[in-house]
C-alpha cells in the first residue's frame, strides 16, 4: 500500500489528467493560428477554476510530453518540477509514480505516441 505521500501524488496526477483531458476537449475546438485560446490550469489543485490563454501551437508544444502539463505561475505543487516559466504560463513535469501514472493514462488514451513524433 502507498504512503501517504505517493497517494498525494497519485491524487495530484490524477487530477491533472482530468484537467488534461478537458483541454484536449477545447484544443480540438480550435485550429492552429486562432489565436490565444483559454485553457484550465492544469495545476492538480482541488477547486481550481483558473484559465491560461495559449496558442494552439504552444498547448501541442507542452502536450509533446504526457508527462508535463501548464499551469498559472505560482500554482506548482510540491509533487512538481518546475520545467520552463514563460510570460502567460508555466510547464511543470511530473516526476516519480505521479509521472509514471500521467504517462500511462496517456497511453491508454492512445495520446502519448500520436505527441511524441511530431
Amino acid at each position: 500500500m502507498p504512503d501517504d505521500g505517493n497517494r498525494d501524488q497519485l491524487r495530484v496526477a490524477a487530477n491533472q489528467a482530468g484537467f488534461r483531458a478537458v483541454n484536449e476537449a477545447i484544443e480540438r475546438g480550435h485550429t492552429a493560428g486562432a489565436g490565444l485560446i483559454g485553457f484550465v490550469c492544469e495545476c492538480g489543485r482541488l477547486g481550481c477554476t483558473d484559465v491560461v490563454e495559449l496558442t494552439a501551437e504552444e498547448y501541442e508544444e507542452v502536450r509533446r510530453s504526457p508527462r508535463r502539463f501548464l499551469i498559472v505561475d505560482g500554482h506548482q505543487l510540491p509533487v512538481d518540477e518546475t520545467v520552463e516559466r514563460r510570460a502567460r504560463f508555466t510547464i511543470v513535469g511530473k516526476i516519480g509514480q505521479g509521472g509514471d501514472l500521467v504517462a500511462r493514462l496517456a497511453e491508454r488514451d492512445g495520446d502519448s505516441p500520436r505527441r511524441e513524433r511530431r
